[in-house]
């Protein structure tokens, strides 16, 4: 009888060590399978990350084109904005000389791949190109140029001491029949000339009443 209890005791002791080990087996497989899916979102996080990084590099080398008339109009295909530059009609009225209220105007141009001195004379609007008319500083050719070469000047920030806009000078009058006579002017525009460092004056003539650069 002793034996008999003894031998189930030992059986008893051997089921519930089997039902323990069974248990820290089924956690072990849970901790491993919970592992596994924190390695698979880490990797799927890690993919994203990879993803979305040449997606951003491409939007900053994105290169845009836009209209040479500055309509405002862009578009990241040249050929797009050539074909509406061909038909744009906008032009700024701070940037384009784009009125016929432009005569006499002290302007640069380019022409044959260099920038000179000139001033408008005509604008003609019903010209299909070059609409404005320009004559050239120091040898007064004349000419017919498109808009986009012909720039406005700067006002000029330094001048000769005692000289400012809307003080009374005195300018001698290169087309006048006395060249060398000193006459009594008014400054009314200083802008600076293509070369970055002569100032062309613009002066009205207290005695005519006529103005001249």
């Amino acid at each position: 009888a002793v034996m008999r209890a003894a031998g189930a005791a030992q059986k008893s002791m051997e089921a519930a060590a089997a039902k323990q080990a069974a248990a820290a087996a089924k956690d072990v497989r849970a901790s491993e399978a919970a592992g596994g899916a924190a390695r698979i979102v880490d990797r799927r996080r890690a993919a994203a990350t990879i993803k979305k990084e040449p997606v951003q590099d491409m939007e900053c080398e994105r290169v845009m084109f836009e209209c040479e008339r500055g309509c405002g109009f862009e578009s990241a295909n040249r050929v797009a904005v050539e074909r509406h530059e061909a038909g744009c009609g906008y032009s700024d009225d701070q940037d384009a000389v784009d009125s016929d209220d432009r005569s006499n105007e002290a302007v640069k141009v380019a022409w044959q791949g260099k920038k000179y001195d000139a001033l408008i004379l005509n604008i003609d609007r019903s010209r299909k190109s070059k609409p404005i008319q320009v004559q050239f500083e120091g040898d007064w050719s004349l000419g017919w140029v498109d808009e986009k070469h012909v720039e406005r000047l700067k006002e000029a920030d330094v001048l000769p001491e005692g000289v400012h806009v809307g003080s009374v000078i005195e300018a001698q009058d290169p087309f006048g029949e006395q060249k060398s006579v000193w006459h009594s002017a008014r400054l009314e525009q200083a802008l600076v000339g293509v070369d970055g460092r002569s100032i062309r004056y613009w002066v009205k003539f207290e005695q005519s009443g006529l103005s001249q650069w």
